[in-house]
């Protein structure tokens, strides 16, 4: 019994060190994007349970949307590094190094924060509306914008 949970362990292991080295390694940033989405998987499937709408169909498209995230975040890793590889290293802008796969994965953040947010604002948990309406705005502004727009927002 103990030699099976060892496998368990190392699988897992190896399975997370995998991920963690394919998007660059592990930070703080994707520690809070996982649990962001932990935290929006769970509130909405308890939206759903209370309005009585649970579906399979919808909750294998919200973890695929979830997986294709990551993708999105490996891209922006390689991105990183064919800079990396082209300049020596990353730019840097303001004092901010431009990093693909941070920016993308501070993005994703937001999103998934503005998701839990109205999770639980439907789910009756008190939410002050003048920070719905500033994450809805970053976001906005953010899918809105051309690269130039984007720099003043981060610099805002």
């Amino acid at each position: 019994m103990k030699y099976d949970f060892t496998i368990i362990k190392v699988v897992i292991s190896a399975i997370g060190s995998f991920i963690a080295s394919s998007l660059g390694g592990w930070n703080p940033v994707l520690s809070l994007l996982i649990l962001l989405m932990a935290v929006d998987l769970i509130t909405g499937f308890s939206l759903a349970i209370i309005n009585k709408e649970v579906s399979s169909s919808k909750m294998r498209l919200g973890i695929l949307r979830k997986f294709i995230t990551f993708v999105m975040i490996f891209i922006g890793y390689r991105f990183d590094l064919v800079m990396i590889h082209s300049l020596g290293e990353l730019p840097v802008m303001w004092g901010i190094s431009l990093s693909a796969k941070m920016f993308m994965t501070v993005y994703f953040c937001f999103e998934e924060n503005i998701s839990v947010i109205e999770n639980c604002a439907s789910l009756g948990v008190p939410t002050p509306k003048w920070l719905r309406s500033i994450l809805k705005q970053v976001s906005d502004d953010v899918n809105d914008s051309t690269p130039d727009k984007f720099i003043n927002i981060v610099k805002k």
